[in-house]
């Protein structure tokens, strides 16, 4: 099995990836899908697949791709994909890498739908939640031996797995 984290919208809120770190240490692969607010060279972003959001500066790439196993990440914030009127635009640029999975913020809302066969993720906000579930968010996505995937959502403060409130 993969692990692999994924967050975004932190907002300047390091303590949030701090305990995300230490606590997820075991993944495969890290995604900050945006809005850190942080400069991209801030060390508790190391080893993370980074973006550039609406409200971060720097030279952050506008969007990444990167494997792991049998799957393709696009990464992106999703301000330049029009993501707050929907995943059509962000799902047609990750069929265009090649990609199978498209993680994407902007929307403080967690998502997990799969569109067109791509799987899209939202995390949500660690710092400002939106949505349903008004607490911050993060999440997992645990890529099973036998090709299977699943995702998870996390309420940033304490950890609890709160997946279930989001359905």
């Amino acid at each position: 099995m993969k692990k692999v984290v994924i967050i975004s919208d932190t907002h300047f809120q390091t303590k949030y990836i701090t305990a995300v770190n230490k606590l997820h240490s075991d993944a495969d692969l890290f995604i900050h899908c945006g809005d850190s607010q942080l400069e991209v060279t801030h060390p508790e972003l190391a080893g993370y697949v980074k973006v550039k959001g609406n409200n971060d500066f720097g030279d952050y790439p506008k969007f990444a791709v990167t494997d792991l196993g049998n799957e393709r990440f696009f990464v992106t914030h999703g301000h330049l994909y029009s993501i707050e009127f929907g995943p059509d635009v962000v799902v047609q640029a990750a069929r265009e890498q090649g990609a199978t999975i498209a993680c994407y913020g902007h929307t403080h809302v967690p998502v997990a739908e799969v569109v067109n066969g791509v799987l899209c993720i939202n995390p949500g906000s660690t710092s400002f939640p939106r949505g349903k579930v008004r607490v911050g968010s993060y999440a997992i996505l645990y890529l099973e031996d036998d090709g299977s995937r699943r995702v998870r959502f996390y309420n940033s403060n304490d950890h609890t797995d709160i997946t279930d409130e989001l359905l």
